[in-house]
């Protein structure tokens, strides 16, 4: 059931590079915008997050803003208030995942009991499914 709670959560944290170039990357458990420069490189190239895994393709660096992961090129401002709405939005992923978890399990707990049942009572017409 753990690792159905994990499928399709949304990652804790949103990338975005601005000239320099620079990587801002969102914490969503910290409440932090981080900050940090990279060395000059060739376009294409590709941003990791912090725990060294790759997080955005990055093709064409914008003069003014950042560049987000999902293309859009926004403000310092707008990029820092996104956090909120990310973060929410991340948080109800993650619980709705955990639901979709819980039910299965109900339902194959229900199905087995009933299986049980069935089996026990050695009777060839009394069905688990029915």
């Amino acid at each position: 059931m753990l690792l159905a709670s994990g499928c399709g959560a949304r990652p804790q944290r949103a990338i975005g590079v601005s000239r320099g170039p620079a990587v801002h990357e969102l914490v969503c458990d910290a409440r932090k915008v981080v900050v940090r420069r990279l060395s000059p490189r060739q376009l294409p190239f590709t941003v990791r997050n912090l725990d060294g895994e790759p997080a955005m393709r990055v093709t064409r660096i914008p003069a003014p803003g950042i560049l987000r992961g999902d293309g859009r090129v926004v403000t310092a401002a707008q990029f820092l208030d996104g956090r909120d709405g990310y973060c929410n939005a991340a948080r109800k992923d993650r619980a709705a995942a955990i639901a979709i978890g819980f039910a299965a399990a109900v339902l194959s707990v229900t199905f087995g009991l009933r299986w049980l049942r069935a089996r026990r009572s050695r009777d060839p017409y009394d069905r688990a499914y029915r």
